[in-house]
């Protein structure tokens, strides 16, 4: 399981809540396109439709745009699935969030995009394959 989670300065207001739950979701989106065309033998062909159909997923992953469309996206592509939208939490100055991904995936360029792009005044991640939950007890 990863966790993540922002803070801002403000209260989050009902369109910035939509702003980032519709981000996860074209996250979501984009994952299961890219598993579905990550073989493309034409990679001009095949970032040219992604950013088509995820303008805002293309923007988050910045300088791995237009290179390697198989494997570079192993692990920064991974915003959980559908079901997993029901963790997302919204708390006055937080936002929430954790779901299952692949036990390589890194969120570290998800925190970043949520302080660039969202204005949060901090943000880290966790996943509990980092952690022992005894250590907690």
């Amino acid at each position: 399981m990863y966790y993540i989670k922002a803070r801002f300065s403000k209260e989050l207001t009902r369109d910035q809540e939509e702003q980032l739950t519709n981000f996860v979701i074209e996250g979501q989106a984009a994952q299961d396109w890219w598993q579905d065309h990550r073989h493309c033998p034409d990679a001009g062909a095949f970032w040219k439709r992604f950013a088509e159909k995820f303008p805002h997923v293309t923007t988050y992953l910045g300088d791995l745009v237009g290179g390697d469309c198989n494997n570079a996206l192993a692990g920064v592509l991974d915003f959980g699935c559908e079901d997993d939208l029901e963790a997302l939490e919204f708390d006055y100055l937080e936002f929430r969030y954790h779901c299952e991904c692949w036990h390589f995936a890194t969120w570290d360029r998800f925190t970043e995009y949520l302080k660039t792009r969202f204005a949060a005044t901090s943000a880290s991640w966790l996943s509990d394959e980092d952690m022992d939950p005894f250590d907690a007890l």
